[in-house]
């Protein structure tokens, strides 16, 4: 199954669109991420890693190439730069929280 996804913050911090492939989540490359997140976001390891890693994204947080998650909520906090439920933070084409059209197929 692949759905095609994306994210968008209130206050223009980041604006996404992702691929979910059999489980996993490729961010696209042109996704915008929060590169200012707050004292408080404890990422994951392999978040803090990527975001570490500053070739990935530009000085304004674009991303330069594809990246690939295992879990919607791991790149959505990649993305968000603020730990995230992937279930609520992705949505379809359509407009709907990805958990809604994942749990039709399940």
């Amino acid at each position: 199954m692949i759905i095609e996804l994306h994210t968008i913050s209130r206050d223009n911090l980041y604006e996404a669109k992702a691929l979910y492939v059999d489980g996993k989540v490729t961010v696209k490359s042109g996704s915008r991420i929060n590169i200012r997140y707050g004292k408080g976001f404890k990422p994951s390891n392999a978040v803090k890693e990527m975001l570490n890693d500053h070739t990935l994204y530009d000085e304004e947080g674009i991303l330069l190439r594809d990246v690939q998650f295992d879990t919607l909520s791991t790149a959505a906090s990649f993305v968000a730069g603020r730990t995230s439920n992937g279930m609520m933070t992705w949505k379809t084409e359509d407009g709907k929280y990805v958990r809604e059209t994942l749990k039709k197929d399940n």
